[in-house]
């Protein structure tokens, strides 16, 4: 279809996606049910596909395999997306997940292709991340791709599990070992964001709406700021920034064996996955203590990075 022939009163909204275990497009659905029901505007949905097995439910292996092209962002293979050379739109929703406090690598690897190029430049991008609880870094570093690309943000939701840090963890793994969105034991809740906050979505959509019927996207994210649309941890912004910088160094020790999937690095993976392991039980709580007691110290740094990566 060329979206190009459609009525020039209608505004055209491309929404691009890649969902690993379908939560992110339980929450792009919802979000975007607004603009899904209006007869004013037209969505086509765009899979990024990767020629790597990236599969669902992980085994422990591969899991931990895709770790180093994560954090530094090395692009894979992908599936060219099924677009009319001459389709303009209006806006583009990018919907993405965290892998290593990155994107994930396919869209990743998208944000770095020539298809992107021409897709995206010069248009307006709301970006919206289902995560575990880190996402400030994976945007930052999707802020700057969707820079390169000539793309303008306008707008960013984000929607995570609520559970505290350690609790999570334990949850998702088991969900992402498992393919099971089901309570670990029956004592754990269930992993991921809840179903309330999925529903809520909708919400955000109808300012979204409001806002591209109206040509008014340079306000779309003080509005839905103030609706919840992000939540900045304030404990987290350190940790985040710290694991960042441990990221790289295993990352590129690591890719020093060969690249995903290549048998010859397998030891240092399996020593990263030891390492994270050991940091996440005993090393995190120490730096959650570490950030939460600097950044009361600081308060004034504090409300500063919070209205940063609160804002776009």
């Amino acid at each position: 279809m060329n979206y190009n022939t459609l009525d020039t009163h209608i505004k055209k909204v491309l929404v691009l996606y890649f969902s690993q275990s379908g939560q992110l497009l339980e929450i792009v659905h919802s979000a975007l049910s607004p603009l899904r029901d209006s007869e004013k505007t037209v969505l086509k949905f765009a899979e990024i596909k990767s020629l790597y097995p990236y599969p669902f439910p992980w085994s422990y292996y591969k899991f931990f395999d895709a770790f180093p092209e994560s954090a530094l962002e090395i692009p894979g293979k992908i599936d060219e997306i099924d677009i009319h050379p001459e389709d303009d739109f209006d806006l583009i929703i990018l919907a993405y997940q965290i892998w290593y406090l990155s994107p994930s690598v396919p869209i990743s690897s998208f944000l770095q292709s020539k298809q992107a190029k021409r897709i995206m430049k010069g248009k307006p991008v709301v970006t919206i991340i289902g995560a575990r609880n880190m996402w400030l870094m994976a945007q930052e570093k999707v802020k700057k791709r969707l820079n390169d690309l000539g793309a303008k943000p306008v707008g960013n939701i984000v929607l995570v599990d609520r559970h505290k840090n350690l609790i999570s963890i334990v949850t998702i793994v088991y969900w992402m070992m498992t393919g099971k969105k089901k309570r670990f034991i029956n004592i754990f809740p269930k992993p991921g964001v809840s179903n309330q906050d999925i529903k809520g979505a909708y919400r955000f959509g109808n300012v979204i709406l409001d806002k591209l019927l109206n040509q008014d996207l340079d306000t779309l994210q003080t509005e839905i700021r103030s609706m919840g649309a992000v939540r900045v941890i304030p404990n987290l912004i350190m940790l985040e920034k710290r694991g960042e910088k441990i990221f790289k160094i295993w990352a590129m020790f690591i890719r020093r064996k060969g690249g995903y999937g290549n048998p010859d690095r397998k030891l240092r993976v399996k020593l990263f996955s030891v390492y994270l392991l050991v940091a996440i039980l005993f090393l995190s709580p120490i730096g959650y203590l570490n950030s939460k007691i600097r950044y009361l110290v600081n308060q004034e740094k504090l409300k500063k990075d919070i209205d940063y990566y609160s804002g776009i």
